[in-house]
């Protein structure tokens, strides 16, 4: 298709510049959910998915009639200037958005809800633009982007704490500077909006605590490895 690149699953130039490409569907890495929309203007490997900030209106209305879960990083979008997702045009049409862990600089879900509402914000001049899709309120959709639609993006049985869903969950000191003191009522938008990684104590996958007591098991050893790493890789420049 003339003026358009294919990706085939691992972005574009967006991953070490800013990329103003657009893409058709790479096929190979192609999931059913996003293949049925027929559509050529996105990628649906991974990465690229920041083009998706090109759709018109009838394009925006073919994906949400396939029922897409749209892949976005915003934090990488910030971060590389390429531009910001139509996530409210998104969501009005029936598409929910997931984050993917494609930053150059940081790896945050939470961070991703934050910047999915806030680069918005800026874009348009106005306060809670996403709060005003329907009634979940703007914590729980954001939050809801963070964990049961990426769950649902790759047909993993979570992203809810319930019978039947695979016991994946992390867990907040309530005591923490960035959260003490927030009524329970107003506790997931602090946690959307206002929590510190410090605040994150255990977290589980599948059952099992990877996270205990705000430490990996294997930290002192990757951060150790990683320190060699960069120093190796300093002494080479």
């Amino acid at each position: 298709m003339p003026g358009k690149r294919i990706s085939h699953g691992r972005g574009g130039a967006g991953n070490i510049s800013v990329d103003t490409d657009e893409y058709v569907d790479g096929l190979k890495y192609s999931p059913p959910r996003l293949t049925q929309a027929r559509h050529p203007h996105y990628s649906t490997g991974i990465g690229g998915a920041g083009n998706i900030r090109k759709f018109n209106a009838d394009e925006i209305a073919a994906v949400g009639r396939a029922n897409a879960i749209v892949g976005a990083c915003p934090t990488t979008e910030r971060n590389l200037g390429d531009g910001i997702l139509p996530a409210d045009e998104l969501m009005r049409a029936g598409v929910r958005i997931a984050f993917g862990s494609d930053s150059l600089t940081l790896i945050d879900p939470l961070e991703n809800a934050r910047e999915l509402e806030y680069n918005l914000r800026l874009q348009k001049l106005e306060r809670a633009v996403l709060d005003t899709i329907d009634d979940s309120g703007l914590p729980q959709r954001l939050f809801d982007c963070a964990t049961r639609n990426g769950a649902a993006s790759v047909g993993a049985p979570g992203g809810s704490l319930e019978t039947g869903s695979v016991a994946d969950f992390f867990t907040v000191d309530l005591d923490d500077l960035s959260i003490a003191g927030t009524p329970p009522d107003e506790l997931l938008a602090s946690i959307l909006f206002g929590l510190s990684k410090t605040a994150i104590r255990e977290v589980a996958v599948n059952g099992r605590f990877v996270v205990e007591a705000g430490r990996h098991p294997m930290q002192e050893g990757i951060v150790s490895d990683y320190n060699a790493l960069m120093r190796k890789a300093e002494a080479s420049a």
